[in-house]
């Protein structure tokens, strides 16, 4: 269901997809969750859950801490223009999209949720961000994750074309 929904954001937000911010995300986030899919595929067990139980944690408490003594804002906030965009050319950003993108597929192949470290690239950039460009961005991410979980599937021969089925 995700690879249809993937698929029509990129129809309807085509306009919007920054190709190279598509292709800076997708590049370490899909090549990690290979590895870490194949991990997860060879070391099942009980340590999956209290790794992603720990670094859910680990995440609220980061997010606890950044926004402890922040003002709520007001409608000042909610008028405030929408940002440019990253700069790619920044070794400031290149280094936060390769970390956080390598975590959220290493995270995504193991426990098969890369979420987590997405929201905290978008939180950390927040007031850089062009949120509709991430968004339609991100669904080149996800279209391509879908891509890259089948294929481990079938390099594994855990998907059988057969029945659809996953061992």
């Amino acid at each position: 269901m995700e690879l249809v929904v993937a698929c029509l954001q990129i129809v309807c937000l085509r306009k919007l997809i920054d190709p190279w911010f598509a292709l800076a995300i997708s590049s370490p986030c899909c090549a990690f969750m290979a590895v870490g899919q194949s991990l997860m595929l060879s070391l099942d067990g009980p340590w999956l859950k209290r790794a992603l139980a720990a670094i859910l944690l680990l995440m609220a408490l980061q997010r606890v801490a950044a926004n402890c003594g922040r003002s709520r804002g007001g409608p000042a906030e909610l008028l405030r223009p929408e940002p440019a965009g990253l700069d790619l050319r920044s070794p400031r950003v290149l280094l936060s999209v390769g970390f956080w993108f390598t975590a959220a597929g290493l995270m995504g192949g193991i426990t098969t949720v890369a979420g987590p470290p997405m929201m905290l690239f978008v939180s950390y950039h927040q007031h850089e961000i062009n949120l509709h460009v991430w968004r339609a961005s991100n669904a080149v991410l996800r279209l391509a994750l879908q891509l890259t979980r089948a294929a481990v599937f079938v390099a594994n021969d855990r998907l059988r074309f057969d029945s659809w089925l996953l061992d």
